[in-house]
């Protein structure tokens, strides 16, 4: 069924509470791509570590900070790559980086969590990149893939057809903002689909009465923002597309990311996510 379902009673309000899930699923290969500074790759090894894991990250500002953050394990493997539906070299595209951070990004001057493949020949001020697609890197099962490239999502996903096909996709991570395309091709390939937390960068004057609010956070730009639930999820396709739309301009832009399940692992994810609730 087309449908989005509310994850705050499989996640919680913690932003790292859907990876304790992972303590509990099987070990298998787990992809991060866009890994920037090593965050969610140090969360699967923390809670899988039997895991084998592949992060990808193109931007080398950020290297020095993924191999600050993750531990020097055999189980993982950093590439200095973006992932697309393509191979070869791609025009990356970085518009800031932190400087003078406080708070959480003291000490991580020259990051930046704002980075993408570019092919407007308009876009200047770009680097070199090596690039390449999951179907041409892997030809195995992929228990987990978190996928968070600024809006190049569906080229990841469009570059891993083969592996979902012919292997299967267990679970993915996969940051969402508007890309209605992204949200068709993820139904059609037939996922169990869940919200997560929401990242809300709050307008002027913002109306934030549809949302409960959980806390207030800085992001790597600086820009203040605030994570919160919708106080009532749509279900239906058309209308959480609509409610992009609506609450956008009412409280500020926002992104998630959505949890997706594939069908013969749903059970497993679930029992997985009480677990993890109840431990």
């Amino acid at each position: 069924m087309n449908e989005i379902r509310s994850g705050r009673a499989l996640f919680g309000d913690q932003p790292d509470d859907f990876f304790r899930a992972l303590a509990h699923v099987p070990p298998g290969l787990m992809l991060d791509v866009g890994a920037a500074a090593g965050y969610v790759t140090g969360l699967l090894h923390k809670h899988s570590p039997q895991s084998r894991i592949v992060a990808f990250e193109p931007f080398p500002g950020n290297e020095q900070f993924f191999r600050r953050n993750v531990p020097n394990h055999t189980n993982i493997t950093f590439h200095r790559k973006a992932v697309s539906d393509r191979s070869g070299k791609a025009r990356f595209f970085v518009s800031e980086v932190v400087k003078d951070g406080e708070g959480l990004w003291k000490n991580y001057d020259g990051y930046s969590s704002v980075g993408f493949v570019v092919d407007d020949p308009k876009v200047t001020s770009t680097i070199d990149v090596d690039v390449c697609r999951l179907d041409e890197v892997f030809d195995e099962k992929v228990r987990f893939l978190k996928i968070d490239v600024q809006g190049g999502e569906f080229a990841v996903l469009d570059g891993a057809s083969r592996l979902h096909a012919k292997h299967g996709i267990d679970l993915m991570f996969v940051e969402f903002v508007q890309e209605f395309d992204l949200l068709g091709l993820i139904l059609g390939r037939k996922y169990q689909v869940y919200d997560s937390l929401y990242t809300i960068l709050v307008r002027e004057n913002a109306d934030l009465s549809n949302w409960d609010v959980v806390r207030e956070v800085t992001l790597s730009t600086g820009r203040k923002s605030v994570q919160a639930w919708p106080k009532q999820t749509p279900a239906n396709i058309l209308d959480y597309c609509l409610m992009y739309k609506t609450e956008s301009r009412k409280a500020g832009n926002y992104f998630t990311d959505l949890v997706c399940v594939a069908p013969d692992f749903a059970e497993t994810f679930v029992n997985a996510c009480g677990k993890a609730r109840n431990p």
